[in-house]
């Protein structure tokens, strides 16, 4: 019997936009901790030693979200993919300013045509 090949649901461009946005935010995070360890202490605010740790936190941070929201849209669609996305889009869900826009995208993501497309259920006939 062969494949059935589940078409692409609406979600997932949103996904794909949320994804990049949440990546280009992290970039953001992971600059601004560049420019506290240039400039961080020249603004007289804080000494060397504060506006390094600040630095190493906003870089390590931003890194280690960066990565995940980067990758992403490019994984396989398999099972484990949309348990992957369901953790980005909840991430999303403890941040104000992310939340009008993860909410929706959650009561999708969770809508058997989306499970279907990432092999997390089979087809219905």
């Amino acid at each position: 019997m062969p494949a059935v090949v589940a078409k692409k649901p609406r979600v997932w461009t949103w996904y794909v936009v949320y994804c990049g946005s949440m990546a280009l935010l992290y970039l953001v995070v992971v600059a601004l901790g560049i420019a506290f360890g240039a400039f961080g202490a020249a603004s007289g605010e804080m000494d060397d030693d504060e506006a390094l740790v600040m630095a190493g936190l906003f870089i390590a941070l931003g890194g280690v979200f960066f990565v995940p929201y980067a990758i992403a849209p490019f994984l396989p669609k398999k099972s484990w993919t949309w348990i992957f996305g369901l953790v980005l889009i909840g991430l999303g869900l403890t941040s104000c300013v992310t939340l009008p826009f993860a909410i929706p995208l959650m009561i999708h993501w969770l809508k058997p045509e989306t499970q279907v497309f990432l092999g997390r259920k089979a087809a219905m006939k």
